[in-house]
C-alpha cells in the first residue's frame, strides 16, 4: 500500500482526509449526454448475463448504472486507482489491509462524487497541495450522509423545464441599461412573450417599476424548486438504502482495522464468522467494490451472490 495511502486509512483523528488523488476535472457526465465528437466514452461493452458492463481498463470493468459522474480522463484516473487497489486486495495477507485498501477505493469514489458536485477539483490545486477534498470535506461517515441526504432532496425536486431570465456579466447589464435601454427593453419583452406562451408557470407578475431593468432578473419569477443537477442524479441512481447501510458496514470495520490488528475484531464487525471466516472476509471485500462501486475484474465472476443488502454464508 503506498505511504500515503496507508496514512489515510490509519487516521484515527475525528476527521478522516481524502486519499489526496487528483484527477482532472469532471466535464461531462458519462452516459447522461448525447453522443459528440468529444463525449468522453467507455470503452467496448461488455454484456454480461443480468446486467451491462463496460470495459475501464485491460481487466477491470464497471456496471452500467456505477454511481461515476466524470470525463474521459477521470475514467482513466479512477481505473488506475481501482486497479491498484484491487490488486492489493488480492495479495493482501492480512483481513485488516483488505478491509483498509476496499475502504480507501470508496473512500476516494465517494469524494469524486461530490467533488465533481460541487467543482471542487476547479479551485484545488495539487502542486501546493491544496485539495478542497482535504480541507472541505469531512470524514468517510459524514460524507455518506451527506450524500444521502443530497439526493433523497433532489430526487424529490422536479427537472426545470427551461433556463430562464437574461443573464449576463452585470457590467453588460449595465451598459445596456445605460447605452442601449431600448434594445434591452425589447429583449425583455421578447423574453417575456416566450415564457408567456411556453412556460407562464414561471412569470408571477411583471413590476410596474421600470427601474427594475436595471437587475440582471428584471422581472418576479416564482420560487419554485427543481433540481440542481439532473445528470448527477440519475448518475447515481444506484444508490439505494441498501447502498448507504453496505457503505457504513464497510466504514465501521475500517475503523476497528484502523485501531486493532486482532482479526477476530475485525472479521467481527465485518459481520464474517466460522471456520473460512477469513476467506470469505476477503470475497465479501470484493464483493462491496462491486456492489458499491460497479467495478469488477472481467476474469472473475462475482465472489458472492447477493444484493447489497444481503449476506453472504459465512457472515452474520
Amino acid at each position: 500500500m503506498p505511504g500515503a495511502l496507508a496514512d489515510h486509512a490509519l487516521d484515527v483523528s475525528p476527521r478522516e482526509d481524502s486519499v489526496g488523488l487528483l484527477a482532472e476535472r469532471a466535464a461531462v457526465e458519462i452516459g447522461q449526454c448525447p453522443p459528440a465528437p468529444n463525449r468522453p466514452l467507455r470503452m467496448e461493452q461488455v454484456v454480461g448475463k443480468d446486467e451491462e458492463r463496460f470495459d475501464i481498463s485491460e481487466s477491470l470493468t464497471m456496471r452500467e448504472d456505477a454511481p461515476f459522474v466524470g470525463s474521459a480522463l477521470d475514467i482513466e484516473e479512477y481505473a488506475k486507482i481501482a486497479e491498484e487497489c484491487m490488486k492489493a486486495v488480492k495479495r493482501a495477507e492480512s483481513i485488516r489491509q483488505t478491509v483498509l485498501e476496499t475502504w480507501l477505493l470508496a473512500d476516494y469514489a465517494v469524494r469524486e462524487v461530490l467533488s465533481n458536485l460541487w467543482g471542487l477539483k476547479k479551485f484545488s490545486d495539487e502542486e501546493s497541495d491544496f485539495d478542497l477534498r482535504h480541507k472541505l470535506l469531512p470524514g468517510f461517515a459524514r460524507c455518506i450522509g451527506l450524500l444521502q441526504r443530497i439526493l433523497d432532496i433532489q430526487r424529490s425536486l422536479p427537472e426545470e423545464p427551461v433556463s430562464y431570465r437574461l443573464r449576463g456579466p452585470l457590467g453588460l447589464m449595465w451598459f445596456l441599461k445605460e447605452k442601449h435601454r431600448v434594445l434591452l427593453d425589447r429583449l425583455l419583452q421578447v423574453e417575456d412573450e416566450y415564457l408567456g406562451v411556453y412556460h407562464p408557470e414561471l412569470v408571477a407578475k411583471k413590476p410596474n417599476d421600470p427601474l427594475v431593468a436595471t437587475t440582471v432578473a428584471p422581472r418576479v419569477i416564482s420560487r419554485k424548486r427543481y433540481c440542481a443537477n439532473k445528470a448527477w442524479v440519475e448518475a447515481l441512481r444506484s444508490l439505494d438504502e441498501n447502498w448507504f447501510k453496505l457503505a457504513r458496514r464497510l466504514n465501521k470495520a475500517r475503523n476497528v482495522a484502523a485501531h486493532s490488528h486482532d482479526p477476530s475484531k475485525i472479521l467481527s464487525a465485518l459481520g464474517c464468522s466460522g471456520a473460512n471466516a477469513a476467506a470469505q472476509a476477503k470475497k465479501e471485500c470484493v464483493q462491496m467494490i462491486e456492489t458499491l462501486l460497479g467495478i469488477a475484474r472481467k476474469s472473475a465472476s462475482p465472489d458472492c451472490e447477493r444484493s447489497s443488502g444481503s449476506t453472504p454464508q459465512s457472515c452474520s
